[in-house]
């Protein structure tokens, strides 16, 4: 993707938009399918895929409305020069797809001042972020965190049931509870984990006795994985895991230390605490917010 996924609808959604199907009231403003539509256009959001993601996307839209409106009351503008760059993506995008630029914008209702302003809430939250972010909260963020930041790889192995992700509740609950019993017989000592491995996993690694290899934080396994095996001790026992493939345990085997420094990771650092600060302020915001969906 060129741009970044924050892009939000600024000049157009409002009271008084007009011309637009209004899909969703948040407060005093309209989102419209005019925004939707370059919303999808900014993310590369292809026609075809659109209807399976609108009402996903258009939550979206609702919360980056609130922030743009937040942003707006502090006077936080994008960096002139950072929005050229990103208009210049934009056009230069719709060239290589066989599009004149400005002919395609007005097809969609679109002018190059709405594609302006839809460009700039992740620059303006950037500049934002850089005035309440000091060098010692990254630092903080740094050490508090520094097994997932500094490049350390886990050895670790699993056992998993496997559960079909459209898989009803009731399904998720019985493997939940297959699975909980495997780890108390783990947990008093009637196996190990190895051999619970080999006699339950549904997995590949089964006959490994679960062993996975080593991996870091992130770009191996799946997120949710990762994240409880990294809050784990070396030999220590997880609690039941959910992911996309199922449910599982986890029992770290092994550890090879990281060596990155802060000066490393500088920006994997400020876009945790970025993502984190936006997730919070979003969430105060929709607490106060009045939202409408348009049928």
């Amino acid at each position: 993707m060129l741009v970044s996924a924050w892009a939000c609808p600024l000049a157009s959604a409002n009271e008084n938009a007009t011309g637009a199907e209004p899909l969703v009231r948040v407060n005093r403003y309209v989102i419209t399918r005019t925004d939707f539509d370059l919303a999808c256009l900014v993310r590369g959001i292809e026609e075809s895929q659109r209807p399976g993601i609108q009402r996903r996307l258009l939550e979206r839209l609702v919360e980056e409305r609130l922030m743009a409106d937040f942003l707006a009351s502090r006077r936080v503008k994008a960096s002139a020069s950072a929005l050229d760059a990103q208009v210049e993506q934009i056009y230069s995008l719709l060239q290589r797809l066989g599009k004149e630029p400005n002919q395609f914008l007005e097809e969609l209702g679109i002018n190059e001042t709405l594609l302006r302003e839809t460009l700039s809430l992740p620059l303006a939250w950037k500049a934002y972020m850089s005035t309440v972010v000091p060098d010692q909260k990254l630092r903080e963020e740094y050490e508090a965190h520094r097994r997932e930041l500094d490049g350390t790889k886990l050895q670790a192995r699993h056992i998993v049931i496997k559960v079909a992700p459209d898989a009803a509740e009731e399904a998720w609950i019985d493997a939940e509870h297959r699975i909980e019993k495997v780890r108390e017989q783990i947990a008093s000592d009637e196996t190990t984990f190895a051999d619970a491995a080999k006699q339950f996993s549904e997995g590949p690694s089964a006959d490994a006795g679960g062993d996975v290899g080593f991996f870091p934080f992130r770009g191996i396994m799946s997120a949710p994985f990762a994240d409880v095996a990294f809050a784990l001790k070396t030999g220590e026992l997880s609690p039941v895991v959910r992911t996309a493939a199922g449910v599982h345990l986890i029992e770290v085997t092994d550890e090879q230390p990281g060596q990155l420094s802060l000066e490393d990771v500088r920006p994997a650092v400020f876009e945790r605490i970025s993502q984190r600060m936006w997730d919070q302020q979003v969430a105060e915001l929709r607490s106060r917010a009045k939202v409408e969906w348009i049928e």
